[in-house]
């Protein structure tokens, strides 16, 4: 089975089919439609042994595909595994942080660039400050969450300090 390796171009942006795994698949779907060996996607599922449904939503773009899977649709489709689960994280991260930088699946992240042009003193210097953003980010939560409780204290405290006034006046 010959493995198909997509070229890109940087010009790519997050619009282009190819740059993303849903749309990778279905363009190796559709050359395998054209060379006449295309699996339809219920025959796809029976060879990844999921059901019908999981492969439509993966081919909707839908879920994350676990590495296993990723494997398994890869070599089926005869799809380098390694670049597709690199897309596959990318698009993870993309939906979990939409605003980050995280370049093209060719040009990669902005921050990947620069990292390559630093010593590792400077690389050290910038691990510190990141972790001292998350340390920062962390106590800010943590800050967040006890002021969340003791407002909820508050409240309940109230609620029963003015249940009781009420049951007083009642008696």
């Amino acid at each position: 089975m010959h493995t198909i390796r997509v070229c890109y171009t940087p010009h790519m942006n997050r619009e282009n089919p190819l740059d993303t795994y849903a749309g990778r698949l279905q363009h190796a779907l559709k050359l395998a439609e054209i060379k006449g060996r295309g699996p339809s996607i219920r025959t796809l599922a029976d060879r990844l042994n999921v059901s019908y449904e999981h492969v439509r939503r993966i081919l909707a773009g839908e879920p994350v595909v676990s590495e296993d899977l990723n494997k398994k649709l890869s070599d089926t489709l005869g799809l380098d595994a390694e670049e597709m689960f690199r897309v596959a994280i990318r698009e993870k991260m993309r939906r979990r942080f939409p605003d980050a930088d995280l370049g093209t699946p060719e040009t990669g992240s902005r921050i990947d660039k620069l990292w390559q042009e630093l010593g590792t003193a400077q690389k050290q210097a910038l691990i510190s400050i990141a972790e001292a953003f998350v340390a920062k980010n962390a106590a800010d939560r943590s800050t967040r969450a006890e002021q969340v409780t003791q407002r909820q204290k508050s409240v309940s405290h109230n609620s029963i300090s003015s249940a009781r006034r009420s049951r007083r006046r009642l008696e």
